[in-house]
């Protein structure tokens, strides 16, 4: 019942927290979102987040303030995923998970206060029943409230992102979203058996000054039975200090876990960009080499076809000679033929000559 009404105290929360409510539908942190990964300015407005946070000396304002730099880092991974750069969309989301990390330590420290000792001599009266819960408590509370809100929307972003981007990434934000909802069950949990201890706190004291009064009475059965209520509301209020004490070591179990999580998922990232890179790179050398392939054939079919054409010439070479040496061939022997010819007119007259003398 406590977790439930710490959950629907989240939810009255989301409605005043940045970005769209669940109420409309929509869930975005894109209004969030500052400069982007991509503008030269990113590391400038980072670096002025950064110096803002660490000249902030109050715990709950700090772990307020980074937990609004947090959804501003998930904003920006928002506008990058829906530009489809997965790559500055991944790195805006590491940056939201180391936020979210500084998040939950500061709020470790605040939480990690002794509980208070109850002086039962000091019940004397009505009106230490109503018993307030110190405004410490109720800042704490009201914090733990406001982050889980942020957490719960954050939540959502995530869900959201994760239909925009590729399987790669997908996965990735997959395991995102398992370790902020880890975390955010952690601090509902410590939160209901914060709530569940301050409850037991003013049942104890009311048995405390129950039993006074039935001393100054001198009933012996209403002492007999204040006692043992005393009794029993002290054992309640111990094991609720138990129980708070444990929420908070399970919590911190659970941050150191997700936080090893976390430096697996920045390898497998980290991995899957080299891996990303390999490929690109293969894909590419693929290219050149069938390029240079094409090239190659292109180059053996040109050569092909001027040692082509270089035959096509020598035989029409060849054909040319050949049909000038037959020319010359039949010219020769015109000529000879001509020649003897004339040799014989000239034997012939001179053997006419030769009779007339």
């Amino acid at each position: 019942m406590k977790k439930i009404r710490i959950f629907l105290a989240a939810i009255i929360i989301i409605g005043g927290v940045s970005g769209s409510a669940f109420a409309e539908g929509e869930v975005s942190l894109k209004d969030s979102a500052g400069v982007t990964p991509d503008s030269i300015f990113y590391k400038m407005d980072k670096a002025l987040d950064d110096l803002q946070i660490s000249l902030t000396f109050d715990d709950e304002k700090k772990v307020d303030l980074i937990s609004d730099v947090a959804q501003e880092r998930l904003g920006e991974s928002e506008v990058m995923a829906e530009a489809n750069n997965e790559e500055l969309a991944q790195k805006a989301l590491e940056e939201y998970q180391e936020n979210m990390d500084k998040t939950n330590e500061v709020l470790e420290e605040i939480s990690n206060k002794p509980e208070e000792v109850i002086n039962t001599e000091e019940v004397n009266k009505e009106e230490d029943l109503q018993v307030e819960t110190k405004d410490e408590d109720k800042k704490l509370e009201e914090l733990e409230q406001k982050i889980i809100a942020k957490q719960m929307k954050s939540i959502q972003v995530l869900k959201s992102i994760q239909a925009k981007v590729g399987d790669n990434a997908k996965e990735t934000i997959a395991k995102v979203i398992e370790m902020q909802t880890a975390k955010k069950e952690a601090i509902i949990n410590m939160a209901e058996k914060r709530q569940a201890l301050n409850d037991a706190k003013k049942t104890y004291r009311k048995a405390v000054l129950g039993l006074k009064e039935a001393k100054k009475s001198g009933d012996e059965n209403a002492i007999k039975v204040a006692e043992e209520t005393l009794n029993t509301q002290k054992v309640a209020y111990e094991t609720s200090k138990e129980e708070l004490k444990k929420a908070f070591e399970e919590k911190r179990n659970v941050v150191k876990t997700m936080n090893e999580a976390k430096k697996e998922l920045k390898e497998e990232v980290k991995k899957g960009k080299i891996e990303a890179k390999k490929e690109n790179i293969e894909e590419k050398l693929n290219t050149e080499v069938k390029k240079s392939q094409e090239k190659t054939i292109k180059a053996k079919e040109k050569v092909q076809k001027v040692n082509k054409a270089k035959e096509e010439v020598k035989v029409k070479v060849e054909k040319a000679n050949k049909a000038k040496e037959e020319q010359l061939k039949v010219r020769e022997e015109q000529l000879k033929a001509r020649e003897d010819k004339v040799n014989k007119g000239k034997e012939e007259i001179k053997e006419r000559v030769e009779k007339n003398r």
